[in-house]
């Protein structure tokens, strides 16, 4: 059955028989979601819906590449653990996503998608709690990330020698110093004296 409505000068024909099969599919949506509230727990209810928040990391959605699981397997991983060396880290990293990059596609992006796979327990958690979207390069990820794990507090070569010097004061040879230089970039000139 329709009916002729008239407001403000439009007549709008209305047809009786589907306002009522709306308000029903309606009522019953509503009562199918109550339904469902009820089986969930609290504490599933006030958990937050993780699936459509978004990650830091803002990837361009113009590149289309999936990261394949035996790519992700070869990512080294990084927990966030007070023993771990974040730049080493990021160099085994870099290795594997220079040697596994696909074709045509950025290095950068690969990155960028990657790196989340590669952290694992409290640096997981770090990662996700960093606002949305803020992150657009890999240089911006590198920095935020060494920022983290590796503060200026690290910078300094009397903390490098405090820390990884079994003898205060020791003299070092070339390769010993090397080393250290490697794994710890610093840029602060210092004197020090070192054995042939």
């Amino acid at each position: 059955m329709s009916m002729t409505c008239s407001t403000n000068q439009i007549q709008v024909q209305v047809d009786l028989e589907i306002e009522s099969t709306l308000r029903r599919l309606r009522k019953e949506a509503r009562l199918n979601t109550m339904a469902i509230a009820r089986q969930q727990t609290l504490k599933e209810l006030a958990a937050p819906n993780v699936e459509n928040q978004p990650l830091c990391i803002n990837i361009d959605n113009n590149v289309k590449f999936e990261l394949k699981s035996g790519f992700i397997h070869l990512l080294p991983t990084f927990n966030g653990l007070a023993g771990e060396d974040p730049h080493t880290h990021l160099k085994e990293f870099h290795m594997v996503c220079v040697g596994m990059k696909p074709n045509e596609v950025d290095e950068e992006q690969v990155k960028l998608k990657a790196f989340p796979f590669s952290l694992k327990g409290a640096a997981k958690t770090w990662l996700f709690s960093i606002l949305p979207g803020s992150i657009r390069t890999w240089n911006a990820m590198k920095k935020i990330f060494l920022e983290k794990y590796f503060p200026a507090s690290h910078v300094g070569f009397g903390n490098l020698m405090e820390r990884h010097s079994p003898n205060i004061g020791k003299d070092l040879s070339n390769s010993e110093f090397n080393v250290l230089i490697i794994k710890y970039p610093i840029s602060c000139s210092f004197n020090i004296s070192m054995k042939d």
